[in-house]
């Protein structure tokens, strides 16, 4: 059974309390009013130009991720892999390159979700 008597910092945090609530209320300035206003626009409406920006280097950062896996349109950073032609014709065509597609896609969402914040 809990103990129904209050700690002291319940006791304070409760006093602390009742004198905000009965304080009288105190308003910011016009100029700092508009300030936080303007801040706050500015955070919720980003720069579409440093937005796109921003998702485009993250793509293309995917993009070059994903060509050391799986080569693109005989294009590749792993080179001549044994291991990855192997893969590629023992998955078929369209099942190697469907894995490669969502590997791209998924670190793509994985790094974007890293990257990105709302600041």
């Amino acid at each position: 059974m809990k103990n129904s008597r209050l700690s002291y910092i319940e006791i304070e945090t409760l006093q602390e309390f009742c004198e905000f609530v009965e304080a009288q209320p105190v308003e910011p300035s016009p100029s700092a009013d508009a300030r936080i206003t303007a801040r706050v626009k500015q955070d919720l409406q980003p720069s579409i130009g440093w937005l796109y920006a921003k998702f485009a280097t993250i793509e293309a950062g995917a993009g070059v991720a994903t060509l050391f896996f799986c080569p693109q349109f005989g294009f590749a950073f792993s080179g001549h892999n044994a291991f990855f032609h192997a893969l590629h014709e023992q998955t078929g065509f369209f099942t190697f390159y469907l894995i490669c597609g969502l590997l791209f896609v998924v670190l793509g969402a994985a790094m974007s979700a890293l990257l990105l914040s709302y600041n």
